[in-house]
């Protein structure tokens, strides 16, 4: 990364730089007002409008504060699935894998890479909906209740099931 583009990145996310002068009158250096693009390190430019736009409707912004896109929702899930929880290097992923009760968690060898993957294909266009229409896409998701029951090859198995 470029010093120039730290400094953006940096002056962005704080807003702006509180400068002092020599006659010790403080200043506010804003950051400009277009958008800052974030690299992504594993979902695809389509993948993350999609997140960002699911979790705004869930986390909205409103005068209690900031929503899912201010926060960054879309970026932090881009690095997670990007590290070791989306490559699911820490958690046993070996045969056999049976049925199980849910309170032992996910018990199958899909990571969360390709959950997330899998999962997104069934919200294709969903940040180009109008807000009513994506309020009823996730009940429609959230009323569904998939789950990966096993994985055969490159492809999730799905079944209803709780998650």
């Amino acid at each position: 990364m470029r010093r120039r583009h730290f400094l953006t990145l940096s002056a962005a996310t704080l807003g702006g730089v509180l400068v002092y002068s020599l006659d010790r009158k403080a200043s506010l250096l804003s950051a400009q007002r277009k958008p800052v693009r974030i690299p992504l390190r594993f979902l695809t430019e389509t993948e993350a409008l999609i997140i960002a736009a699911a979790a705004s409707r869930i986390f909205p912004s409103d005068d209690a504060g900031p929503g899912a896109r201010e926060a960054g929702v879309a970026v932090f899930i881009d690095r997670q699935l990007a590290g070791s929880y989306g490559r699911d290097r820490f958690r046993y992923t070996l045969p056999p894998f049976e049925d199980a009760p849910s309170e032992f968690g996910y018990q199958g060898s899909a990571t969360p890479r390709q959950i997330y993957r899998e999962g997104l294909k069934g919200l294709e266009g969903f940040h180009l909906l109008s807000p009513t229409a994506q309020d009823q896409a996730l009940r429609k998701t959230r009323s569904k209740a998939c789950s990966v029951i096993r994985f055969t090859g490159e492809t999730p198995v799905w079944s209803a099931g709780s998650l």
